[in-house]
Formats: C-alpha cells, sequence, structure tokens
C-alpha cells in the first residue's frame, strides 16, 4: 500500500471514530475512488455509521453535476458530507450543502444570486491538491451554461477540512504544478485586495514567502517537508480569501477555463502578470497602503531567481516542459480580446486595488495576450 493510501485510511479511520452521524456521504472523484478502492475502505468503516460514496465525474463543478449528486442521495438524507479531491469535488460538495434545503427545480434561479446560504449540514473538506485553498473558504464556483457564478455559505455553517498532504502526490507534476500557480496568486491578490485589512495583507505576504520556499518541492513531489509546508500554506491563504476574496487575475481567467479547457490554476497564472505590472506602472493611482504592499510582492520575486512573476511563471514552466500537456499556440488563436474582457465579473474586479473601467481591463486583457503569444513562440 502506497504511503498516500496509507495516509488516507489513517485520516478516514480516525475522522469516522471521532464523528457521531449516522449517515455519511462521500464525495470524490471517481479517479480517486478507483485507486484507493474507496469503497472497501468505507465499508471496513460503517460499523456505526450508513456511509454512502458517490463519484463525481465533471470537469467543471457545474449545475448538472449538483443535480445528479441530488438525485443520486434523493432518499439518503446524510447528516454529514465528507468530499475528497480537488476543487470541482469541493465545489460540488459546496453547493450540495449550500442548496440542501431547496427544491431542485429552484437551483438555477438562485445560483445567479448574491444570497448567503445558511444549511444544517456538517461539511468537511479534505483536498487533493493544494493551490485553491478552497478547503478554508465558506464560498465556492458554481457554473450555469458555461457561465461561472460565486456561491457563498453563511460563515455559522458548520465547515471543517483535513489536510492530508500525501495525497497531493496522487496527481501528476503538471497538475501540482498548475495548482502551486493557484496558490501563489491567490497569496498575492489577498495581499493586495482592497478589503483585506493589514494583518490579512501581513499573513498573505508570510505565506506567499512559504509558498514561492516549498514550491519546486511541492510541483515535483521530492521534497515530503515542503509538500507539508506548502499545503498548509495554501490552506492558510484559503482562510485568509474568506476576508479578502479573489480580484482580477482570478476574474478574468475564469473565461479561458469554461471556453479553452484551461486548467484553472494555469489560466490564472497566464492572466496575473499583466495586472501586477499594470499596478507597478500607475503607483500615483494606489492608495499609499496598496503601493507599499505591491512592493512588498515585487520583492519577494526580486530576491529570487526569477526576478519577477512573468519568468517565475516563464521558467516553472520550462523547466517541466517535457511533462505537460498544454499547448500554448493552440489557445491564443482563437481568443477575443473583447469577448474576454466582456466575461470578467465586476465584483471581483472591484476588490483590486485599482480602479479599472472596461477600457482599462481590455488594455490589460490585450497585453496578456501579447504576453502569451510569446510564450508561445518560446514552447515552440
Amino acid at each position: 500500500m502506497s504511503n498516500s493510501a496509507v495516509a488516507l485510511t489513517e485520516a478516514l479511520t480516525q475522522l469516522f471514530a471521532e464523528l457521531q452521524h449516522e449517515k455519511i456521504l462521500v464525495v470524490c472523484s471517481r479517479g480517486l475512488t478507483e485507486r484507493f478502492e474507496l469503497s472497501a475502505v468505507l465499508r471496513s468503516l460503517e460499523s456505526k455509521h450508513h456511509i454512502k460514496l458517490v463519484s463525481i465525474d465533471s470537469r467543471l463543478p457545474d449545475l448538472e453535476a449538483v443535480e445528479r449528486l441530488r438525485a443520486q442521495t434523493r432518499d439518503f438524507f446524510p447528516q454529514t458530507v465528507l468530499a475528497i479531491g480537488g476543487g470541482t469535488v469541493m465545489d460540488v460538495a459546496k453547493s450540495y450543502c449550500f442548496f440542501s434545503d431547496l427544491p431542485t427545480s429552484a437551483l438555477r434561479e438562485v445560483a445567479g444570486s448574491k444570497s448567503t446560504h445558511q444549511h444544517n449540514l456538517h461539511l468537511i473538506l479534505m483536498p487533493t491538491l493544494f493551490g485553491s485553498g478552497a478547503e478554508s473558504t465558506h464560498h465556492g464556483v458554481l457554473y450555469v451554461d458555461g457561465i461561472k457564478h460565486s456561491i457563498v455559505g453563511s460563515a455559522n455553517n458548520r465547515q471543517s477540512s483535513i489536510l492530508v498532504p500525501e495525497l497531493a502526490l496522487t496527481a501528476t507534476s503538471e497538475q501540482r504544478l498548475y495548482a502551486g500557480f493557484d496558490a501563489v496568486c491567490q497569496s498575492i491578490e489577498a495581499a493586495l485586495s482592497v478589503l483585506g485589512s493589514v494583518e490579512d495583507k501581513d499573513m498573505a505576504l508570510k505565506q506567499l514567502d512559504i509558498l514561492l520556499d516549498s514550491f519546486d518541492g511541492y510541483v515535483d513531489g521530492t521534497h515530503p517537508l515542503s509538500v507539508s509546508r506548502f499545503a498548509c500554506a495554501s490552506s492558510e491563504v484559503g482562510t485568509i480569501m474568506n476576508s479578502t476574496k479573489t480580484a482580477a487575475p482570478h476574474a478574468a481567467s475564469y473565461f479561458l477555463t469554461s471556453n479553452f479547457d484551461i486548467p484553472h490554476g494555469l489560466a490564472v497564472a497566464l492572466t496575473a502578470g499583466a495586472f501586477f505590472d499594470d499596478l507597478r506602472h500607475n503607483q500615483d493611482s494606489l492608495d499609499p497602503m496598496s503601493v507599499q504592499v505591491a512592493s512588498r510582492v515585487n520583492i519577494r520575486f526580486l530576491g529570487t531567481l526569477h526576478g519577477s512573476f512573468d519568468q517565475f511563471i516563464r521558467s516553472a514552466l520550462t523547466a517541466r516542459k517535457p511533462l505537460l500537456s498544454f499547448e500554448p499556440g493552440a489557445l491564443w488563436d482563437g481568443l477575443q480580446v473583447l469577448d474576454w474582457a466582456e466575461s470578467v465579473d465586476q465584483d471581483r474586479i472591484s476588490n483590486h486595488p485599482r480602479k479599472l473601467d472596461r477600457e482599462a481591463v481590455q488594455r490589460i486583457l490585450q497585453d496578456s495576450k501579447s504576453r502569451l503569444l510569446g510564450l508561445s513562440e518560446d514552447s515552440s
């Protein structure tokens, strides 16, 4: 049995020994179910619980996946929902819990609202990749007809997380690379967000230091301590994001994921550099705190071998080129900047430290596209 399988079995055994509920819904990806023979593992833990295992087989956390999960559990009525997996699995589980008191027919209308959702279920999140920090946030993502919506759960909901860093080693280096990009970008966005307190910003920068220091060991899976440190820092950034939310780079990334099948973390990384450079070139339009934070972010990269955020992304991709399935040139041929700009969530843009109108967003995204074309040429 692999170290990952042993760690997962031990974590589940301890968790189920502590839980008092009789009915537990376990949601995970199909690949994880098969890899760890989860059905057999869970059967061995059923002595005091009634456990139902459902595998999620969806690329995105969309409404259809939530509706399928509800249909598969129509007569089960769990008290606890345990989600084991990446961002899609955790977001589907969040939607399942957030909307648990609503009829299926109402989901489409409610998904696009700005309501905060209260529920009575105990939601436990066990990530298998560490990047989004979704296990620590009270909000999630739900796609309806290809359009991304943010969904928000009440901070009073029963939600907890369990970190098993060894689970990240079941993913490929490419998957860990893109998750790593997501974590780094989120820590920077949290530090820069206008919603963050001074304490939030300081903590986000502290986590950024840890993420950069442990990045290669986490992505390459060669250093267990780096994997553990990265997992904890990523989860801590998720906690900070409950206050700061995501900002412009994330807002621009979802178009690339939903329309061009670009993995989320990579999509964020490929757009973030232009937004960060725009701040550096327009410091006169920022408040003093944002100027200070932006400078502290830049110093983190200047103090590394990379010298800049863009070079950090390029170096990480170039060093692992033989392992990557992503082909940059295949994306940018069909990318229309005007459509891209129209897709950007204005609520998330408003968290950015510089006020951006639609024309400014278009200019930044045009800059992103130019950089990405350069990256495509580098990889050819």
